[in-house]
């Protein structure tokens, strides 16, 4: 029959074509194992990223936590000192006070000494023995 030349024809062409692309195996699964890899390495970049991040993050956190931790400190210790400046503001307001009413008994003791002739200078042996 004419149809077995064409029928052997297309055989022998198709195992022509199967051979070839058998000898092309390696090669394209030596391709597909290098895109595999390239696809893995790539995954334990990220995923190398992704933890360095993470822990770059941590650091952040704790270091943003340390901050604020001696800010509040640091607040504290103002407050603290603006206290003991508004005490030792309030203390020698005192202080001047005193030495005022201090001052204006004194000035009226004086006056009423002279007021009476008594010596300022006085000793207390001389006042007694008047």
């Amino acid at each position: 029959p004419p149809s077995c030349p064409r029928k052997f024809a297309w055989l022998v062409k198709r195992i022509a074509e199967m051979e070839a692309h058998q000898k092309q195996l390696p090669e394209l699964h030596a391709k597909r194992v290098a895109e595999l890899k390239k696809a893995k390495d790539e995954e334990e970049r990220k995923a190398h990223e992704l933890a360095a991040k993470k822990k770059q993050d941590e650091i952040d956190r704790k270091a943003k936590a340390a901050q604020a931790k001696l800010n509040a400190e640091a607040a504290e210790k103002e407050a603290l000192l603006l206290q003991a400046a508004e005490e030792q503001r309030r203390a020698e307001a005192a202080a001047a006070a005193q030495q005022a009413y201090l001052s204006d008994l004194r000035a009226v003791i004086v006056r009423g000494l002279k007021d009476k002739h008594i010596d300022i200078n006085a000793t207390v042996g001389d006042l007694l023995s008047m």
